[in-house]
């Protein structure tokens, strides 16, 4: 599957309206994202370094983990 590009804005934005319908993360969201100049194994050239707003435990933190994994086969951040 090809992944649709978007800013590195609009990257924080759908990442946090995902995180936002998590069940018991209520104000977690994405801190750093890091954009890579080359994409990793599976393609994708981002990741979330750091979280704001809540401590990142369990259950939240393996819920974020699934939200950030199903987007990066999704988005990639397009270049400047």
């Amino acid at each position: 599957m090809e992944r649709t590009v978007v800013s590195l804005q609009s990257l924080r934005v759908l990442l946090n309206l995902e995180l936002a319908t998590l069940e018991n993360c209520e104000g977690l969201e994405v801190g750093n994202i890091e954009v890579d100049p080359v994409p990793d194994r599976n393609g994708c050239n981002w990741r979330v370094t750091s979280y704001t707003g809540l401590m990142l435990r369990e259950p939240c933190a393996s819920l974020a983990a699934a939200v950030i994994s199903a987007l990066s086969w999704r988005y990639n951040v397009g270049r400047k």
